[in-house]
């Protein structure tokens, strides 16, 4: 007889994989093993080398974001520099103009 019946119900398969279970713990623990061995294995080899790659992207990120942030304010503190200088070129011209126009007063 064939080892899949048609008319098992789902009890019967229940009832022999638990008998296949309660027979064999030593198989039990032997995959049990394995499986921790293989997840222990995971977590060396793949999960802790890939945590530590992140750690290591995640400083250099943060020392970009610094470095920026340091960028940033430099760039704003000359053109606040610039702004400054723009402001005063219109009074620097006005007093030239005053000079010149001085000058040419004493002189003629």
């Amino acid at each position: 007889m064939s080892e899949f019946q048609l008319n098992r119900t789902t009890d019967d398969y229940f009832e022999e994989g638990l008998s296949m279970i309660t027979e064999q713990p030593v198989q039990d623990e032997m995959i049990q093993s394995l499986i921790k061995e293989i997840l222990t294995t995971l977590k060396e080899k793949f999960t802790r080398p890939l945590q530590e790659e992140i750690n290591h992207l995640a400083a250099a990120v943060n020392e970009l974001k610094e470095a920026q942030a340091l960028s940033h304010r430099e760039t704003r503190e000359l053109i606040s520099g610039l702004e400054h200088r723009v402001d005063r070129t219109p009074l620097v011209m006005l007093g030239a103009m005053r000079d010149a126009i001085q000058q040419v007063e004493k002189e003629g």
